[in-house]
């Protein structure tokens, strides 16, 4: 709608109001206090505006909310403790924010919440083992943070995530353990969170699984055959680790549906034909020593990473486009 300006005042003598959707316009300001008024809202979408200031407390009335989105905004402070008190609530998102400091404890309160975006704000401390008593998530992200590890052993209780993405983090090392009963996952992102282990067997009871990305950790040992008969894994990133031992090319040869392979700058080697290096996979082995046999060379595709860009002197190509 491209409105512009702040909330009017007239909008709080709508009392009776069950959904306000602002999100998608240019409003700058503050969430004025007088939101609480709306006591009857269910749902709350502010985001893809420019509001700013610190996210007033009185939004902790707002108790009938199932439904809160203040995502890819210029807020500054930190969430409002108040935030417990919204026990209803399925769905937060307030990724890209400009939120910071500790993620409060009171989030343990909200035990109905679904999904839970926090990625790509200035959060601090520690990740908070309050998020483990939120048995109900299906969808936690959070990277792009300044919060430290390790992750709590008490999410082992969200047994119900089918997307977790946590990333960035700093501190103490982590390890897998928790996850082993998550085997609703469909992603599963723990990118350059400290995480020093074994990539675990349990994985291989994770049926669902089509995202895999343990890449920019401490993992370790050999590259188990397991993700061969993950035959739903379609992408599978584990490049910058301490990985070592062969490649094992059935994870190749056994998963047809698998599109995109990272394991570079690793210690693994072994070789690939152009058997293994079938046509429409996306393979990077840079950094690796591993072999190719040299009828795979036209089949070598190079990943493009935001964090990880090819140095190689071969071609690196995405979907058959050459990028340098």
């Amino acid at each position: 709608m491209n409105v512009s300006g702040r909330i009017p005042d007239a909008l709080f003598n709508l009392t009776n109001l069950v959904n306000l959707n602002l999100s998608r316009n240019i409003l700058n300001g503050s969430i004025p206090e007088d939101i609480h008024k709306l006591k009857h809202l269910r749902i709350l979408s502010l985001d893809k505006n420019q509001f700013s200031g610190n996210i007033t407390p009185s939004i902790g009335n707002l108790t009938n909310l199932t439904y809160l989105s203040l995502g890819t905004n210029r807020f500054s402070g930190g969430i409002p403790s108040t935030v417990g008190s919204l026990t209803l609530l399925e769905q937060l998102y307030i990724d890209s924010s400009g939120l910071s400091g500790p993620l409060p404890s009171d989030l343990a309160n909200m035990t109905s919440l679904k999904k839970l975006w926090a990625f790509d704000n200035d959060f601090t401390g520690n990740l908070p083992e309050s998020i483990g008593q939120l048995t109900n998530l299906t969808d936690l992200q959070i990277y792009g943070t300044s919060l430290e590890g390790p992750i709590p052993k008490n999410f082992s209780a969200l047994t119900k995530l089918e997307t977790l993405k946590l990333g960035d983090l700093s501190g103490a090392d982590s390890n897998l353990s928790f996850l082993e009963n998550m085997k609703s996952l469909f992603t599963l992102s723990l990118r350059n969170c400290q995480v020093a282990d074994e990539i675990p067997t349990f994985l291989r009871n994770f049926s669902n699984l089509t995202y895999l990305d343990l890449s920019f950790n401490k993992m370790h040992g050999s590259i188990p055959n397991l993700f061969g008969k993950l035959t739903t894994l379609q992408y599978l990133f584990l490049g910058n680790n301490a990985l070592s031992d062969l490649f094992p090319s059935e994870v190749l040869t056994e998963n047809k549906n698998l599109t995109t392979v990272d394991v570079s700058f690793n210690n693994i080697s072994g070789s690939l034909s152009s058997n293994d290096l079938r046509a429409g996979l996306s393979m990077n082995y840079i950094g690796t020593s591993m072999n190719r046999q040299s009828d795979s060379e036209p089949f070598l595709k190079c990943i493009e990473m935001e964090s990880s860009p090819c140095t190689s002197n071969y071609p690196c190509m995405w979907n058959g486009r050459l990028l340098h």
